[in-house]
């Protein structure tokens, strides 16, 4: 049994004590104590009884209660009045006058004054039975019309009601309808002769009912939010703690920079001593960039003056450019590179990565020499190491955003390990392959947004991306237009979040996932088990640093992405305060509404659910359409499509769509 199944027992408490349809809130109220009670009357007939709005009715001696005391007669007359608009014939009067006199019905049941009017309801026979299944059939069909759900649908009795429905003045316009309906079928009201009723004597000027589905679809359409260009809103200014930590205090005081890489020694790096990074004068180890690396310089390069207003452009003679790129191979502590923060003389700005990358792996994208160039540009552009105080800035990060999927000034790395299984006749071995960011990740950006101003013609079409199956670490910068993120060729399940500034998981798999998939693999090519300890202890012992997917992509402060389509696993996803249009696909998936916008949520296959985080279900009004329903929120609305389920966490309340 559920509340739905107490509908019409607490209708005709309604009727019997109120002479009236019940409102939506008390039908659903009173159903579910019945329901808790197991369908038991005994206390829910006696609060009826007992409410002022029933001792008004038939309090016939003035003493505030419906007893003993009142004149019996005139209490059973007043309740044939209301039930079957007649007086009682002598035989019906004389049966409850009896049974009230002698405090029990024939068959034992309890006879009060109190309980009366519910035991002539239901004892109604012959035509009185058809006039209360008349009067039944339009108080459903009016509780319904007030409410705006049908009576059995999950969110009755529990939203923003299309009618207002309250006061001694609705409630007497509500009995007068009930006192016309008898046992002639041509006096049962259908919906739109209620409906009409309903607004001409009860409705109030600003209700819901009189919303038809375009004005609902209006109503909806304006929260619409829509971004030609960035969220200015969600830049990070140059005084965020963020931003301070990244900054060393050191910028180009010019719009326009040049890069090169060095091909013959400049004369002053003879002159130039680095005690703490190389052994002798700049001069002394010093090698021409590598040409397996020019054309990763040129990328990275290109990536960057993508990104931020600052122009950078190859120098026509790298020697007179601002940013000059070449190696060395004197670096103590095997630093990977170094470079000058920018400044007004030449060696400012200029960079230095260790000529050990000097093979094609070091050059490609997720490569240490590419990462270490990044990094190193970082510094030539005015970054400093975000865990390092600094003479002209002693501020630092966090600890928990200390690392190099936040930024790629820091040292720290984060679960940037892939395990390689490679099996041969007499053995399986495992190598480690590095997953490294390639570009500059969300607080650098910041940070460099902050000195130099976003890049505004970038990307500003309605581009798609599409994250590699591969492991990487990427931030999407996007200067406008309507873009979209299709997960739909991922394996694994995704957690996308569109806030600017966010982070989402891509293709996430637990450590235990990751060990029996590549138990599964070594099996395959050895044909037993056997290595499969040995394959389980490779992934606990590195937990920490594996791969699993995690905040694999990133969007940039100030970016705004509008759209998703959904993987074949089961999804999550965060919508922002643009207008979103979210497709589930297949699996299982959540969405996370209320950030702003009129967002399209098509939940497409599986069970998809959406989840409302700051507003109680109280706060959101629900509109059924052809195709699913509209929800609308105080500041976003949402049009729900194939969608099974609307969780409220603050009130911990579902509505069930199907």
């Amino acid at each position: 049994m559920s509340w739905q199944d107490y509908i019409d027992t607490v209708q005709k408490l309604y009727i019997a004590y109120y002479q009236r349809p019940a409102d939506p809130n008390g039908l659903r109220y009173w159903a579910e104590k019945l329901d808790a009670a197991g369908g038991n009357l005994e206390g829910i007939i006696d609060a009826f009884a007992t409410s002022p709005e029933a001792i008004s009715l038939y309090d016939t001696n003035g003493d505030g209660e419906i007893n003993a005391s009142d004149n019996l007669e005139a209490l059973i007359k007043a309740i044939y009045q209301a039930l079957f608009n007649r007086t009682p014939d002598e035989e019906g009067k004389n049966f409850y006058l009896n049974a009230l006199q002698i405090g029990q019905f024939p068959d034992g049941r309890l006879a009060t004054p109190g309980r009366v009017a519910l035991d002539i309801l239901n004892g109604a026979q012959g035509d009185d039975a058809l006039i209360v299944k008349n009067k039944l059939i339009v108080a459903n069909l009016f509780t319904h019309i007030i409410d705006g759900h049908s009576l059995t649908d999950p969110n009755f009795g529990t939203s923003s009601f299309a009618v207002t429905y309250a006061g001694e003045e609705d409630a007497e316009a509500a009995r007068d309808l009930l006192k016309e309906i008898t046992n002639d079928p041509t006096t049962v009201l259908d919906t739109d002769q209620i409906k009409e009723i309903i607004i001409n004597q009860i409705a109030d000027p600003n209700d819901l009912i009189f919303l038809e589905q375009d004005n609902i679809t209006q109503m909806a359409e304006n929260y619409s939010k829509t971004f030609p260009t960035f969220d200015f809103s969600s830049f990070l200014p140059i005084d965020h703690p963020y931003v301070q930590a990244l900054i060393s205090g050191y910028s180009w005081d010019k719009t326009t920079i040049t890069y090169g890489a060095l091909t013959t020694l400049p004369q002053e790096y003879n002159s130039i001593f680095c005690n703490n990074i190389i052994t002798d004068c700049l001069g002394n180890g010093w090698r021409p960039l590598a040409d397996v690396a020019k054309s990763s310089m040129q990328t990275i390069f290109q990536t960057v003056d993508s990104q931020i207003a600052l122009n950078l452009i190859p120098a026509s003679d790298p020697n007179n450019a601002d940013i000059r790129i070449s190696m060395h191979d004197a670096m103590v502590l095997d630093e990977g590179g170094f470079a000058f923060y920018p400044g007004s003389t030449s060696i400012y700005g200029d960079i230095f990565i260790n000529s050990q990358y000097n093979q094609p792996e070091d050059w490609s994208e997720t490569g240490l020499g590419a990462h270490t160039l990044i990094h190193e540009l970082g510094h030539a552009l005015g970054l400093k190491h975000p865990f390092e105080a600094e003479d002209n800035n002693t501020v630092v990060l966090p600890n928990e955003l200390n690392n190099c999927v936040y930024t790629v000034m820091s040292y720290t790395p984060f679960r940037i390990y892939t395990p390689v299984f490679t099996v041969t006749s007499t053995s399986v071995k495992v190598t480690f392959e590095y997953v490294l960011p390639t570009s500059f990740m969300v607080l650098d950006l910041a940070a460099l947004h902050a000195l130099y101003g976003p890049n505004p013609d970038t990307n500003t079409e309605n581009d798609i991306y599409r994250p590699p199956n591969t492991p990487f670490y990427q931030t999407i910068y996007d200067a406008g237009g309507i873009d979209t993120i299709d997960l739909s060729a991922t394996f694994a399940s995704n957690q996308i979040d569109l806030t600017p500034g966010s982070y989402s998981n891509i293709n996430y798999q637990t450590i235990d996932q990751l060990i029996a998939e590549a138990q599964d693999y070594v099996c395959q090519l050895t044909g037993t088990t056997y290595y499969n300890d040995w394959v389980a202890s490779i992934y606990q012992e590195y937990a920490d640093q594996i791969y699993t997917g995690e905040h694999a992509l990133s969007i940039a402060f100030g970016t705004i992405i509008e759209n998703v389509i959904g993987g074949p696993k089961d999804d999550w996803i965060i919508d922002n305060q643009a207008d979103n249009y979210l497709i589930g696909g297949a699996g299982n998936d959540y969405f996370f509404l209320g950030h702003g916008g009129y967002d399209t949520v098509d939940g497409e296959e599986g069970y998809d659910i959406v989840w409302i985080e700051d507003y109680p279900s109280s706060q959101i009004q629900c509109f059924e359409n052809d195709e699913g329903v509209i929800i609308i929120g105080p500041d976003f609305s949402a049009h729900l499509i194939d969608i099974e389920k609307v969780h409220f966490a603050v009130d911990n309340i579902d509505w069930l769509l199907v």
